[in-house]
């Protein structure tokens, strides 16, 4: 109850009313830390935001002190651990809360690849991502995709195994209008993370049409954020020639937000972005020519 009066107290909006219960926060030894934030994440009754605060506060622990925490565990307490995370992801009825702990989840699975043979150690995370990618349950499948979003190596040296169901998997949810935003932004993830396997870009670029329909669909018709246009700009920039057969697309896109003064500031801006890692990345000069036709 102390330590839960103490989280809700660091949540106040005014920043120097923060700074005791903060500084109380960091006094505590960080085992105990641990083990204190995940009780008030799965303590019945407590509240969303307190639920939340725990989760981002875990996952900046683990960030900072992973080797200093998993140290002092044995291994049992590890795997308990990870056990838990999996049991929370299956049964975790906020949307808010889900998207934390999606996070935490792909902290765990990032430091727990072998830094020596790349192999992903926590296997059941795998098991996982693959359990959610065949389901038909909405959060299961948002949750992979921010794992996979977060931290596209999460497989580990697996990877290329995992390119075929991961294939259909993208496919399935970018035509899935509840996650189709997420699941764009964990294909551009993962097709940049595998920027130097070709036979992996060659079978994962064939879904660049639909990631580009989805961009479009989003950008000008719903327009509620910019994150479509920005993951496009990621894939102009990181992997321009995946985009090569189908700038006529893209740059009709872009001009159309651009030239709509109706559009949100943020919206033309990453609209000219994405033009203009097309244009660095170019090699021909009629899209010089479009280029000037637009500016």
């Amino acid at each position: 109850e102390a330590f839960h009066a103490l989280l809700t107290a660091m949540m106040h909006t005014e920043d120097e009313l923060q700074i005791p219960f903060l500084n109380q926060y960091e006094a505590f030894p960080q085992d105990k830390k641990l083990h204190l934030l995940w009780s008030i994440y799965t303590y019945p009754g407590v509240a969303e935001e307190p639920r939340s605060l725990a989760l981002i506060l875990l996952r900046r622990l683990l960030s900072s002190s992973w080797v200093q925490i998993v140290s002092v565990w044995r291994y049992d307490n590890l795997t308990q651990f990870c056990n838990a995370l999996i049991i929370a992801a299956h049964t975790e009825p906020s949307d808010i809360v889900r998207e934390k702990l999606a996070e935490l989840m792909g902290e765990v699975a990032r430091r727990r690849i072998d830094v020596n043979t790349g192999a992903q150690k926590w296997t059941e995370m795998t098991q996982f991502l693959q359990f959610c990618a065949s389901s038909d349950y909405t959060p299961l499948k948002q949750t992979a995709l921010s794992i996979i979003a977060d931290v596209p190596n999460v497989f580990g040296n697996a990877t290329r195994s995992c390119v075929p169901g991961l294939k259909a998997f993208f496919e399935r949810c970018l035509h899935d209008q509840t996650v189709r935003s997420a699941a764009l932004k964990a294909y551009v993830s993962f097709l940049i993370e595998c920027d130097h396997d070709f036979e992996t870009i060659e079978s994962l670029g064939t879904l660049t049409p639909t990631a580009i329909e989805v961009c479009v669909l989003m950008a000008t018709t719903e327009g509620v954020d910019d994150i479509p246009l920005q993951c496009i700009s990621s894939l102009a920039d990181s992997l321009p020639s995946v985009l090569q057969p189908h700038l006529s697309a893209v740059i009709s896109l872009c001009s159309q937000i651009i030239h709509n003064t109706e559009k949100e500031e943020s919206h033309r801006h990453s609209a000219m972005d994405l033009l203009t890692f097309l244009f660095e990345n170019a090699h021909e000069d009629p899209l010089q020519e479009r280029w000037n036709n637009i500016v």
